[in-house]
């Protein structure tokens, strides 16, 4: 799925992030020292994190919601929520992050 995103003109309520590297470890830690219980789902290159009261780390992307679709909360996809949806159920259940940079993850 090959997406163009614009910026949105009111970001959507943080419900959770993705991070990845040293950005992905710092946010490990923060969950741990905190005692945090959220819930997470650990991928190849990085991690996610929902919830809304997630830890701020610099460098991760923050994700807010429209349905089963965790998406940056300050940008929007061109392409409708329903076409969306479609074209991700095809491949795998949700729920799913959608990323800038083209990236589709499944959450379990």
């Amino acid at each position: 799925m090959n997406l163009s995103w614009s910026a949105r003109a009111r970001p959507l309520a943080v419900e959770g992030c993705w991070a990845e590297g040293a950005a992905a470890a710092e946010l490990q830690a923060k969950l741990t020292r905190r005692a945090l219980k959220l819930q997470t789902a650990h991928f190849q290159d990085g991690l996610v994190v929902l919830g809304s009261e997630v830890p701020w780390v610099d460098g991760a992307t923050f994700l807010g919601r429209e349905g089963q679709i965790y998406m940056p909360t300050m940008w929007q996809p061109n392409l409708p929520y329903e076409w969306l949806v479609a074209g991700l159920a095809r491949k795998a259940a949700g729920p799913w992050v959608l990323l800038t940079d083209q990236r589709v993850l499944t959450l379990p």
